[in-house]
């Protein structure tokens, strides 16, 4: 399962690529992170300028969310204007989150950038993609609230 308009994994094939993989980098003993992007005011993009220049948006953020996930990761188009990456390293040595999911995209037909708020959980101890998921969530509830 493939999201039509990202090429990204669905939520439903993602979510079980996401477990595998989970599975896979911790009996290796790689840590894994998680990390939840979020379009801010996404809602708002869609009732001043409509469907396709959103599906615009949301095509040029997978585009940009595969590149900066690079090709040992998972990427999930999770729902609307959500997105999760499931990245692994070993000694937890994470690249900036920044490089992977971008804080500000240029979408062809914007006047200015569109902006993201990230949430990003990491555990080296064997967890629950679920759980992972969640601390995340928490995260960028935080950054968003914050």
């Amino acid at each position: 399962g493939r999201d039509a308009l990202t090429g990204l994994f669905n939520r439903l094939a993602g979510r079980r690529e996401a477990r595998t993989y989970m599975d896979d980098a911790f009996k290796r003993g790689r840590a894994v992170r998680i990390l939840v992007a979020d379009i801010d005011r996404f809602a708002e993009l869609n009732a001043e300028q409509g469907l396709i220049a959103c599906d615009l948006v949301l095509k040029t953020y997978g585009t940009r969310l595969a590149k900066g996930a690079g090709e040992d990761s998972v990427a999930i188009r999770w729902d609307g204007d959500r997105f999760v990456v499931v990245q692994s390293a070993i000694d937890a040595e994470f690249g900036d989150a920044d490089d992977v999911v971008a804080r500000a995209i240029v979408a062809k037909g914007q006047d200015s950038p569109v902006m993201l708020s990230i949430g990003a959980a990491q555990s080296g101890d064997p967890v629950s993609f679920d759980v992972l998921l969640g601390r995340a969530e928490a995260a960028l509830r935080a950054e968003r609230d914050g």
